[in-house]
């Protein structure tokens, strides 16, 4: 049994957490979006 479902890893949230930092509420769009897509980019160099 995984600990994280495959839908929750790929979420912003879980990022956010995983890299203590802080809450999509409380952050700019802009910054928000750059630590997600920084988190995608990483997640797809590790799984190609």
């Amino acid at each position: 049994m995984k600990f994280y479902p495959k839908a929750e890893k790929s979420s912003l949230a879980y990022y956010l957490k995983e890299c203590k930092l802080d809450n999509k509420l409380d952050m700019p769009f802009h910054r928000m979006f750059k630590y997600y897509e920084r988190a995608l980019k990483e997640t797809n160099a590790t799984t190609a």
